[in-house]
């Protein structure tokens, strides 16, 4: 759980780079 949690943190941050 805490692996897929952090990926979906890293996803969630990508896409804030990306809409930046």
């Amino acid at each position: 759980m805490g692996t897929l949690n952090k990926l979906h943190s890293e996803n969630a941050t990508f896409w804030r780079d990306l809409m930046q």
